[in-house]
């Protein structure tokens, strides 16, 4: 039983010493006549560096317009400001032949929908976090709305985030 635990102390001692004289990290490597650690597969200069972003994604708004000589709205994203966002859905309303124009909704960071039953009725609209979850909302409200008829989501888009470099 003596052997057999001496066995054991010089076998892990052997594995102990499988790193040899190289620091934590390393592993020896040598040929004729040379001896040298080389890092290991986890330790080399690209990996050991910090990345640094090289700029940043800014967030956006969106607007809709409406117009009611004659009936219809306009919708845009991708604004830096609430203000221009609306501006921008405005003249995208007059572009359209709206005579009286005017700026209705705005978002930031958001995907819209609006629902509305085919013969125009009263629509609604809604921002969420994603086209999926201010769709069903849309519809629900849509649904609440106008009792009986069906509604179709006839408007769904985000604002995107824009990638701006330092």
């Amino acid at each position: 039983m003596k052997q057999f635990l001496s066995f054991l102390l010089l076998l892990a001692a052997q594995s102990v010493y499988a790193e040899g004289r190289c620091p934590p990290g390393y592993f020896p490597q040598g040929g004729a006549g040379w001896q040298g650690c080389a890092p290991g597969p986890a330790i080399n200069s690209a990996q050991a560096e910090i990345a640094v972003p090289d700029g940043f994604w800014k967030k956006t708004w969106g607007a809709i317009a409406n117009s009611s000589n004659p009936p219809l709205g306009a919708t845009v994203t991708g604004f830096f400001s609430e203000q221009e966002a609306m501006e921008a859905a405005v003249a995208e309303c007059r572009k359209k032949g709206g005579k009286d124009c005017e700026g209705t909704y705005s978002y930031f960071n958001r995907c819209l929908a609006i629902a509305q039953i085919p013969t125009g009725g009263i629509e609604n609209r809604v921002a969420a976090e994603s086209i999926k979850h201010a769709s069903e909302l849309a519809m629900a409200g849509c649904k609440d709305k106008n009792p009986g008829q069906v509604c179709a989501v006839v408007v769904s888009e985000c604002t995107e985030p824009v990638y701006r470099p330092y």
